[in-house]
């Protein structure tokens, strides 16, 4: 199949299945692993139509990695790059959404904040509620709120609002204490890592380092100074 038709049956589409099954068919003729990053980077999804279906494609060139050359496994490495690159696009499209809410429909802020408040929602709803998507997007979701991608939410500031010795956060659980800060911060988020708790797994030593250094954290934020512990990303 040439190029060109397969990004026609894309336009003419929206069955997921059968889109990657297409994309599979394409990989198998003779142009072979040359066109994937091509077809992946085609802008006629919309992005958060595009993150459901290339995560299905990854995971499936995933499951055949062990049989790819060397060259291969670059190009899934790019892949997977990319994908994270559209995820981060997913919410900088809902935040250019809400802002346009704001400055052209004249919608008030706080409003649209707690209308639009989870970003994970409002992808999951998206994605048409995909168990598949919605792991990748919170696999994605907890390293970038340990890591401090998103200014407004630090995790560990807010665990030294709430607390203020190391004991009683271990009475309390510290995966338990992480939950209930995510569900602050995203609410749908929050619930989905309470039915999921294994993505924590992902931040395991964030969540130790947490512990770790809390009373060097509550020394420091005296002088308005965080110690930053290893991420162990």
């Amino acid at each position: 199949m040439e190029k060109t038709d397969f990004f026609k049956e894309i336009e003419e589409s929206s069955d997921k299945n059968y889109l990657i099954n297409l994309f599979f068919d394409i990989m198998n003729d003779s142009v072979g692993y040359i066109m994937k990053s091509d077809v992946i980077d085609e802008s006629l999804f919309k992005p958060l139509n595009k993150l459901d279906v290339c995560v299905h494609i990854v995971n499936r060139i995933n499951s055949l990695s062990i049989n790819l050359s060397e060259e291969e496994k670059i190009e899934l490495f790019d892949i997977n790059l990319f994908l994270r690159n559209l995820y981060v696009l997913c919410l900088d499209q809902i935040e250019r959404i809400k802002e346009d809410l704001i400055n052209k429909k004249h919608y008030d802020r706080d409003m649209v904040d707690y209308v639009m408040k989870s970003n994970f929602g409002l992808i999951s709803k998206k994605v048409n509620q995909d168990k598949q998507t919605k792991d990748y997007v919170s696999r994605e979701m907890i390293k970038d709120y340990v890591n401090d991608i998103f200014p407004d939410k630090d995790i560990e500031k807010e665990i030294h609002k709430k607390y203020k010795t190391k004991e009683e956060i271990e009475k309390n659980g510290i995966r338990k204490t992480i939950i209930d800060i995510l569900y602050k911060f995203d609410p749908e988020f929050g619930d989905y890592i309470a039915v999921n708790p294994s993505i924590l797994n992902e931040v395991q030593s964030n969540i130790e380092g947490y512990l770790k250094d809390f009373d060097s954290y509550q020394v420091e934020e005296k002088d308005k100074k965080v110690i930053p512990f290893k991420k162990g990303i």
